[in-house]
């Protein structure tokens, strides 16, 4: 009796799960346009795509710390430097000025629901050391109030040097607080990142991409919500005229994203500006000769004419390594 062997196969199906993408509810490039005393903010949502901030949100521009009405200049100022890090070409020079939003106690409530759980706040920093010894590049934070969720600074450490620094405020009335390891320049621009991960109870703070330090809180632990502290660029909330907290220095590129992130997906490298620095960064085309972004006709005549007169090792205008 013949005997029919069964052979089975047993299929290992890799189902790749994509990574959660974080949404983005806040960004600014400061490149807006200003209209009177006001800057359009951006169109963000929360995670059930509930607007937070609308086309019709719009930031205050409050004067400098001390002038309550009537001042000649606002707040805000974007400035042309010789180089922002991101790409933009306008940043914003936060000496003495700072943006605060001007939106609802529901719409407050709804940003800082959302980041409770889980969150990643980053932006450009290049401080300049004066005034207060602790700044806030951002955040939604009171200096001495209680409805207060987070905020992201700088914390002088020498008259060369300072820390970042971060503060969160939870659900269980704890205040916790971290900061990097390596004291950072004055004069310098650099990207710094906060992120706050409800699932393993952990905030992380990045340098340029480089995990500094981080703290494990509570299991379980939430951040506190808010619909009362506005959340302000440049100085904590509070009083216009206490100037708590007035950060010195250029900001650029302020992102507030509702999960924690990867340092892939931060805002650190800025997109390639030309053809050239993408052959440059190693992602060109390997035949792309000409830096134009495609390979075509123009690449083989460089080809063809290398083929031809270039003969003699090390003739110039030729392909490297072409004999």
């Amino acid at each position: 009796m013949k005997k029919c062997v069964l052979t089975a196969v047993l299929f290992l199906v890799m189902l790749s799960v994509p990574a959660l993408q974080a949404e983005t509810m806040l960004y600014y490039t400061f490149e807006e346009g200003i209209a009177g005393n006001s800057m359009e903010g951006s169109t963000v949502t929360d995670r059930a795509n509930n607007p937070i901030y609308g086309a019709a949100g719009t930031w205050n521009l409050t004067a400098s710390a001390g002038c309550l009405s009537g001042c000649d200049y606002p707040m805000y100022t974007a400035m042309e430097t010789g180089w922002v890090p991101y790409g933009s070409q306008l940043c914003m020079y936060a000496n003495g000025g700072y943006l605060q939003s001007n939106v609802s106690a529901a719409n407050l409530a709804a940003l800082t629901g959302s980041t409770s759980d889980s969150f990643t706040i980053e932006a450009w920093i290049n401080a300049v050391r004066s005034g207060d010894n602790l700044q806030c590049v951002a955040g939604v934070y009171d200096v001495g109030g209680t409805a207060n969720s987070w905020f992201l600074g700088v914390l002088a450490a020498n008259p060369y040097q300072f820390k970042f620094y971060s503060e969160l405020a939870c659900s269980d009335g704890g205040v916790y607080w971290v900061q990097n390891n390596t004291d950072l320049w004055y004069d310098q621009w650099y990207h710094v990142a906060l992120t706050w991960d409800a699932a393993t109870s952990k905030v992380r703070i990045y340098v340029d991409g480089g995990p500094q330090a981080d703290a494990v809180l509570p299991a379980g632990i939430t951040l506190k919500t808010s619909d009362q502290t506005p959340f302000t660029i440049g100085r904590f909330a509070g009083p216009v005229d206490d100037g708590a907290g007035q950060f010195t220095g250029h900001i650029d590129d302020v992102r507030l994203s509702d999960k924690a992130i990867d340092v892939p997906q931060m805002l650190i490298t800025p997109p390639p500006s030309s053809c050239l620095e993408v052959q440059q960064r190693g992602f060109g085309l390997a035949l792309d000769l000409n830096a134009d972004c495609s390979v075509d006709l123009k690449d083989f005549a460089i080809i063809s004419r290398s083929w031809l007169t270039c003969n003699v090792p090390g003739q110039t205008g030729c392909l490297q390594n072409w004999y």
